[in-house]
Formats: C-alpha cells, structure tokens, sequence
C-alpha cells in the first residue's frame, strides 16, 4: 500500500532500519495552499512524523534529523523548570526575602519593639534550614566528568574568553545593576530627609519593593520563555527607564507616600523583569563542565561594581544632589539596555547554541 504524503513533500524512501522524519521537509513548502485547505491534512501513519497545520499556520515537525544540527524539542514536563523560568524564580526569592526580612521586620519594630522584630527574623532566617536538610542531591551523571579544582580556577581566567563574554560581564551587566543600585541607595536617605519615618520607609523599601519585585520576577520568566531574550530586555529596559522618570520626579520632590509607593513600585517591577534576562543571558555564558564557576564569576562582577557603585552615589549626593544623582542612574540603565540589545543581536548565533 502507498505511504499518503501530503501534496507538496517530497517522499524518500525509508531504510530498513530505524525510521527517520523527512529531514528537509518544510511544513509551509508542505502546506502552501492555506490552513482549511484539505491538502493540507496531516499524514496519518502512526510512526511517520506528521506536519501540522493549525489557525497560525504550520507548526514545527514534531521530531527533527540530528544530522540537520536540529535539536530534539524538550519534554513539556520541563518547560516550566528551564533557566528562563528558573531565574525568574530565583529573582522572586531574592525579594521574598527583602519582603519579610526588610519590610515585616520594620513593621514590626514600630509596632512592637526590637525583640519581636529580632525573634521574626530569626524566624524567617532558620526556615530555609529545613529545606537544607529535606534535600537530597541527586547521584553525579557516571558519563560526565567533573572537573578538578584545577581546572576551575582555570576557568576562571578563559570563561571571559566566549565570544562576547567579556562586553557582557564588564559592561552590560554592571551597568544594568548599577543603575537600579545608584537609585535604590538614594531612597532611604532622601525619605528620611523628607520626613518618613521608619514604618512608612519599612513598608517601601520591604513590602512596596518586595511584592514589586517577586511579581516582576515571575513575569520575566514568562516573557523570556514567550518572546525570547532580545524582545524581554526591550521592553522591560524601557518599561524601566520610563517608569524612573515620574519616580525621580515624586520621590525627590515632595515624596507623597501614595505617589512615591506607586511609582518605586512600577520601578522595582521593571527592573527584577529586566534581571530575570541578566541573568539569563549570564547563565548562557556558563558551560556545562564549570557551570558554576562560570556563572558567579560573571555575576560577582556585577555585584562588585554595584557596591561601588552605592558608596559612590551617596557621596556624589552631597555635591550633585539625590536628584541629580538619580537623573544618572537613568543614563547608566540606558547605556546597558542599548549595549544589551546590541550584544543579542550581534552575537545572536553563538548565543543560540548555548539556550
């Protein structure tokens, strides 16, 4: 009996061994007459790989020829577990932290005094204990080697080597932490001099900024996994620069708490989206001998230069001014959104394989 092949494919024939997809099948070559054309029906053989058709138009073979350099789609069980998501979450760790251990432990202070505040944080700090020692690390793959101490310090000195690793750990990444660093270390001392005190600034910098940013987090995730890194970073760098704007505006002249919680909030999510990519893009520079190596090396750069960063920003303020110093900060994150932007797209290839 004739294999059924949709009009528009060309057949191969099959060997007589393991049975492979059409390795050069296009489904729009396949499927060229529109979505409700009967042509365009998928073969029905049970172990053929089917070209699909849906209201979007086709979609990808189900299976594609390793020999092509395709890769096989990764099990849907695990697409909510990927780096892209992965970061967002540990995005929304960090700020679930700042949230109880920032915001709550204020609170708490001003209502109660310094003994609950401390027996809270104790609290919230021995937690993560339990989970420590529930976990159980799974076995070492007997296939992968694992590398020596040697050989991580090596890495060291050549992770930076990756086509575009160092425009990335020394520039775009700094900068992007810079800049919400410089902003961020304003705000406590500007509030204090307009007259907040420690409940109201207990409530921004940990409940306002803390809820922001595990939101933020998590919609960055989202959006990588959606859009993909080049079109997150747009529109979260952007979302970001937009939003300081009124912040600088209200916090530092007058600082209402309504407005100035509305607009740090509208800051803070923006920017743990646009994080989620950092690091995202910072985990793709890590290999998969030195994963870890790799990744801290590139990211304790940026930390680095952040703590700089905050120290220098607040003795810049007694000469320049909160507001003048936070108008820079602005500069600092603009300059890592258009670096950003031109690094994916330049080294979009290499980046591509390392996803």
């Amino acid at each position: 009996m004739a294999h059924q092949v949709p009009l528009g494919a060309h057949p191969r024939p099959l060997g007589l061994g393991t049975l492979r997809p059409l390795p050069r099948l296009d489904p729009r070559a396949a499927a060229p007459h529109g979505a409700d054309d009967p042509r365009d029906a998928p073969v029905r053989r049970p172990h053929r790989p089917r070209a699909h058709r849906g209201p979007r138009g086709p979609r990808r073979l189900p299976l594609r020829d390793p020999g092509h350099g395709q890769r096989r789609p990764r099990d849907p069980r695990h697409a909510w577990t990927g780096p892209r998501i992965v970061n967002g979450i540990q995005v929304m760790g960090g700020y679930l932290g700042n949230l109880l251990g920032g915001g709550v432990t204020l609170i708490i202070y001003g209502v109660a005094g310094w003994t609950p505040a401390i027996l809270f944080l104790a609290v919230i700090t021995a937690l993560p204990l339990i989970t420590l020692a529930l976990y159980r690390e799974p076995a070492r793959d007997a296939g992968r080697v694992q590398p020596t101490l040697g050989q991580a310090f090596r890495a060291l000195g050549n992770v930076l080597k990756q086509p575009g690793a160092p425009t990335w750990a020394l520039a775009v990444s700094p900068l992007s932490l810079c800049g919400i660093t410089v902003l961020s270390s304003l705000i406590s001392a500007a509030l204090v001099d307009a007259g907040w005190n420690e409940t109201e600034i207990g409530t921004l910098n940990g409940v306002i900024i803390g809820v922001a940013g595990i939101a933020g987090g998590l919609i960055g995730g989202v959006l990588i996994r959606r859009f993909g890194r080049s079109r997150t970073l747009a529109v979260t760098g952007s979302s970001m620069l937009v939003a300081t704007v009124p912040f600088i505006l209200i916090a530092f002249g007058g600082a209402p708490f309504a407005g100035t919680a509305l607009a740090i909030g509208l800051v803070m999510f923006a920017y743990t989206a646009l994080s989620t990519v950092m690091l995202t893009v910072s985990m793709d520079y890590a290999r998969p001998a030195t994963a870890g190596t790799d990744f801290t090396l590139i990211v304790s750069i940026a930390q680095l230069a952040s703590f700089l960063a905050s120290a220098l920003s607040l003795v810049a303020a007694e000469h320049l001014g909160y507001t003048g110093v936070a108008w820079f900060s602005i500069v600092l994150t603009g300059a890592a959104l258009l670096l950003g932007l031109r690094h994916l797209r330049v080294h979009a290839a290499f980046l591509a394989t390392r996803a």
